[in-house]
């Protein structure tokens, strides 16, 4: 009864009309606050873009040549289906993270932890490891890929390689981190260029475009632009659209080189039927595999829990094996039709639903816009404010922003569990670095003294 109200033409109308304006109501928000975009809210812009703008292009039969698909009529009801459930879940999620911005703007969660972060994360301890991060990674991509994967096959080098890939995505996570940790370091005080631009290089050299854009772009040109503007102006909101559109084009710039077909068409055509804002296509071939191979079984929880467990490799795990999400989404639900995969993403609320059905979607939803919150207040008092008052800020809080925005990534897809334990360790290891050197500095300055 209720898939009949999920794949109606009508309540998908609703929904998509409810979006646009509960995301009025988000940016109209981030405006009064004087903050309309930070390091981590451009994720919802671009979200927001996806599902507002790309949607009715998904109707085209042209959206699911990419999926080996001549005709998107058979999968109409589906995507009615993606379009509900993930804009219910958006829609719940928007409204939260307005509530918890604005029901305590003094705190935030982790508060003492982030500070214990700045202190404990020393610019010495950051080169350190960035150098051994940035030497392991060239050491893999070259031994195993023989070159760097933008330039030489992509990501697709670490598909079947066992180990190596979660070695290879962690030094990834990490240079990225990094790169933006000196990035906001060079703005904060001229200091650290030099290893933002390796870290740059590094993060546009994987190939993939989100790591690059959310841990280098986007904070390097965004922070500069609050440095200069101390007050939203019309002249500060025309720079950043601008921005936000060279870096859509960059996006695809870097889809449509990995696919070498480079041309003015190939890059309209990608923006608007690729895979780079396919969430709704993808989250509506998922319910049509979901339905068919699986006969809509609830799952109970299974790929959250393979998330979790992700510390262990699939290949010691069979568990992991059947249920972790990059599998799930491709092997499992599809009979391994797309073995080769990375995994569909299927929208922000898909894999809520197919666990837990609508509570699910209902209560994860409400989980992120709480964890959102916390990452935009964190954001802010660390950060924007201190940066628009000219004042100095802590780069190492940024870290701690990352751990955040994992923990909320999480739960719109279980598969980046793995990133959040990436950061935990990162951080204990500065930890344990920084106690070292602070030892030494201790012996060194007590043999001194006796002299």
């Amino acid at each position: 009864m209720m898939d009949t109200l999920y794949q109606s033409p009508v309540f998908a109308g609703i929904m998509y009309f409810l979006l646009i304006i509960v995301a009025a109501v988000y940016v109209v928000h981030k405006f009064k606050q004087g903050r309309p975009f930070t390091i981590f809210n451009i994720y919802i812009y671009v979200m927001l873009f996806t599902y507002i703008i790309i949607t009715p292009f998904q109707f085209s039969n042209q959206a699911w040549y990419k999926l080996d698909y001549v005709n998107a009529e058979p999968f109409y009801p589906y995507l009615y289906k993606s379009i509900s459930i993930n804009f219910i879940g958006t829609v719940i999620f928007l409204l939260a993270e307005i509530y918890y911005e604005n029901r305590n703007k003094a705190s935030y969660m982790g508060e003492g932890l982030c500070l214990k972060v700045q202190k404990s994360c020393k610019y010495q301890a950051v080169c350190m490891i960035f150098v051994f991060s940035a030497l392991s990674w060239l050491y893999i991509v070259f031994k195993y890929n023989g070159g760097l994967p933008l330039f030489n096959g992509g990501r697709t080098f670490f598909y079947n390689s066992g180990a190596i890939s979660f070695i290879y995505q962690s030094l990834g996570i990490v240079i990225s981190a990094l790169a933006m940790y000196f990035g906001l370091n060079w703005i904060n005080t001229n200091k650290g260029l030099m290893w933002f631009c390796i870290g740059a290089f590094l993060s546009i050299s994987t190939g993939t475009r989100g790591t690059f854009f959310l841990s280098i772009v986007y904070p390097f040109l965004l922070m500069l632009m609050y440095k200069r503007y101390k007050r939203i102006s019309l002249s500060m909101i025309l720079k950043l659209a601008v921005v936000f559109v060279v870096l859509i084009v960059f996006a695809l710039f870097i889809g449509t080189y990995r696919t070498g077909t480079l041309s003015n068409y190939s890059m309209l055509s990608s923006l608007l039927y690729g895979n780079t804002f396919s969430d709704i296509r993808d989250g509506s071939y998922l319910f049509w595999g979901y339905d068919t191979f699986m006969n809509n079984t609830v799952i109970g929880g299974k790929t959250y829990l393979a998330g979790i467990l992700s510390f262990i490799p699939s290949s010691l795990s069979e568990f992991r094996t059947e249920w972790s999400w990059g599998r799930f989404s491709t092997i499992k639900m599809f009979n391994g039709v797309w073995s080769n995969h990375f995994g569909f993403r299927g929208g922000n609320s898909f894999e809520a639903y197919v666990n837990f059905r609508m509570p699910g979607v209902i209560l994860v939803s409400l989980l992120k816009g709480y964890i959102f919150a916390n990452v935009e207040k964190a954001y802010n008092i660390n950060i924007h404010d201190k940066l628009c008052e000219n004042k100095k800020f802590s780069p190492e809080s940024i870290l701690y922003l990352f751990l955040l925005y994992y923990a909320y990534a999480t739960l719109n897809v279980s598969q980046t569990m793995a990133n959040l334990y990436v950061i935990v360790v990162l951080l204990i290891c500065l930890r344990l670095i920084y106690t070292i050197l602070s030892s030494n500095r201790n012996i060194r300055y007590a043999g001194k003294m006796k002299v």
